[in-house]
């Protein structure tokens, strides 16, 4: 009896940390991700002149990335078809996104594209994009950045303190209603 009740007691003890240990990766990832979207939101809203082109699409995407290492890539797609005109990977130049929810979405909000196999590398991405208005509130393309999601892995794959057989996992949800996604870290032994 003493052996099965001090079994649970450890149990318990060990569950609890396992909880609390993904409950702190949780805040941690949706903080970064916060930022990320807090950068973006930021860049848009710098003052850009009505005749906004290529060579100011450009700058705007150097100096974006410049300004954080856990963007991947910046992008900027036209507002009426969703070609992208600026890009930190040129092989991306001119390609079309008309069906993708980061540009359909990001046309009126902010939005966060949860994170799905990208059509061009195989690779898992995660994609946030916001509108770029002029002065005047024209719609003058969408600003979006895919994430560098080597931080999202160190940030999950962080220690538990539970021992060599404990894991850590993402659970990603999708919200429904134009609400924002959630991403959650699960922890077991």
């Amino acid at each position: 009896i003493a052996y099965s009740s001090a079994r649970a007691s450890l149990t318990d003890e060990l569950l609890r940390h396992l909880s609390a240990t993904a409950e702190l990766h949780t805040r941690e990832l949706n903080r970064w991700v916060d930022a990320q979207i807090d950068l973006l939101e930021v860049i848009a809203a710098l003052p850009m002149p009505s005749d906004f082109g290529p060579r100011e699409a450009e700058r705007l995407v150097r100096a974006s990335q410049a300004r954080d290492r856990d963007l991947s890539e910046v992008f900027i797609l036209s507002a009426r078809g969703g070609r992208v005109i600026a890009s930190t990977d040129p092989a991306r130049m001119g390609s079309f996104h008309t069906s993708d929810p980061f540009y359909l979405e990001g046309r009126y909000r902010t939005f966060v594209q949860n994170v799905y196999a990208s059509p061009s590398t195989g690779l898992p991405t995660l994609t946030v994009s916001t509108p770029l208005v002029d002065d005047s509130g024209r719609l003058r393309g969408v600003l979006a950045a895919n994430l560098d999601l080597e931080r999202m892995d160190r940030i999950v794959a962080q220690q538990t303190g539970a021992g060599p057989s404990s894991e850590a996992y993402l659970e990603i949800g999708r919200a429904s209603g134009g609400e924002r996604g959630w991403i959650s870290v699960v922890a077991r032994s």
